[in-house]
């Protein structure tokens, strides 16, 4: 478990990214900021999911963002990205993700130990509430199964994260798209490297963000090699488990894919 201290733990104030905020968004553009309906803190909160899932910058609307909201709060994809997104840019995001295991559930006490030692009570427990949130009233909890919450009477008791049952092959070139642009361009890399979740490196696999196991990614790869190979080449051959992203494309044009 990773001990180094997340900054931003309590920028949300308690308050996660909820599917009915991002229909309210979704609904109203950019009036939304000349609004009030939400209250101020939410208002906050909402801002800088946004921006974290990178539908937004400086409150406007990216191209990429542009093209999710296109799509709809309701279509698991629109999420999928999102959460992708939010494994780079969400500091609390990306620590569940990395240091917590499949299949596994985790009582509130053992995410607020396994937090450490270096923020206070209050701070730990503003960054899990958000992250309940989030999985309670976003499909990147039970329909992407990245944190299954087991609920008594209106409490969230623990919280299991489990595999994407039937990731978009899309999605996943999405991701692959990503971590080739977050590792400095690395365009060519293997299998075995992306299921090596030991390595330190800036990229983060898309089978660590969407649970995937080695059998499935390998299976998502072919079905993708066949499809679109103006994006992605594969070599499962003997020893070799070679991937090739195309240098000329981006995870941009991935979305648009779709």
């Amino acid at each position: 478990m990773s001990t180094r201290q997340i900054k931003g733990l309590s920028n949300y104030k308690g308050f996660g990214f909820r599917k009915d905020w991002l229909e309210h968004f979704i609904k109203l553009g950019d009036d939304l900021w000349n609004t009030n309906t939400l209250g101020v803190p939410k208002y906050v909160a909402l801002k800088i999911w946004l921006r974290e899932s990178e539908l937004t910058e400086n409150n406007t609307l990216t191209p990429s963002g542009t093209v999710i909201c296109e799509w709809g709060a309701n279509d698991i994809k629109t999420w999928a990205i999102i959460l992708n997104n939010l494994a780079y840019n969400s500091n609390i995001i990306k620590w569940y993700i990395q240091n917590t295991e499949l299949g596994k559930a985790y009582s509130m006490e053992e995410i607020f130990i396994i937090l450490g030692d270096n923020y206070s009570s209050s701070t730990k427990e503003n960054g899990i509430k958000s992250l309940k949130e989030t999985f309670r009233y976003s499909p990147i909890g039970t329909e992407l199964g990245v944190g299954i919450c087991e609920i008594k009477g209106n409490a969230v008791v623990s919280i299991t994260r489990r595999p994407w049952a039937n990731p978009e092959p899309l999605v996943i070139l999405y991701s692959l798209y990503k971590f080739a642009e977050k590792s400095d361009g690395y365009y060519s890399f293997t299998l075995s490297y992306l299921c090596d979740e030991t390595i330190e490196r800036v990229g983060i696999s898309p089978m660590q963000i969407f649970g995937i196991t080695k059998e499935t990614m390998k299976d998502k790869l072919q079905s993708l090699a066949t499809d679109y190979r103006e994006f992605i080449s594969i070599s499962f051959s003997k020893d070799l488990d070679n991937i090739d992203l195309k240098k000329d494309k981006t995870s941009l044009d991935v979305l648009k894919l779709f």
